[in-house]
């Protein structure tokens, strides 16, 4: 991953937010055994992936939150 692209930006962030935040680890750890139960047999991922993007949307609301930033800017 490229260490200079706002996507690899953005991961860095969300690793360093969900260590600081052991419930939201949990969390995060949650929906994704619990996606790759529901979906182990599906011919694709878009339902898998919808579901994790609703979890990411809400987390990013709450990172934001956290950091007292506007999650639009930053």
């Amino acid at each position: 991953m490229r260490q200079d692209s706002p996507f690899g930006d953005y991961v860095l962030v969300f690793r360093d937010w969900l260590r600081e935040n052991p419930d939201e680890a949990r969390n995060y750890e949650t929906v994704k055994r619990t996606l790759a139960v529901q979906h182990a047999s599906a011919s694709d991922y878009d339902d898998h992936t919808r579901a994790k993007t609703a979890f990411l949307d809400r987390a990013q609301t709450r990172m934001a939150a956290g950091a007292g930033l506007d999650e639009r800017t930053g």
